[in-house]
């Protein structure tokens, strides 16, 4: 089988032996496809601002709602 490999060699080529690969090594692990994180991190601030927000106005109204409610008390208990 040697001999037919070199006598299908074209002039110029070096001689390969593949008997001397070793062929059962791990195989390399498949490349890392950039992950884009600006563009993850953007979107997970922009939830948590809406969430911030949403939850600042739920503050908001049940405060008015005390604040009426003791306006109010004062008020009866000065009646």
């Amino acid at each position: 089988m040697g001999a037919s490999l070199h006598a299908a060699q074209r002039p110029g080529q070096s001689t390969f032996d593949l008997a001397s690969l070793n062929l059962n090594l791990v195989p390399p692990p498949p490349p890392v496809v950039p992950i884009n994180t600006n563009r993850d991190r953007e979107a997970q601030l922009s939830r948590r601002v809406k969430e911030l927000e949403e939850e600042l106005r739920t503050m908001r109204v049940e405060n008015e709602k005390q604040v009426r409610c003791h306006v109010l008390e004062s008020f009866i208990s000065s009646a």
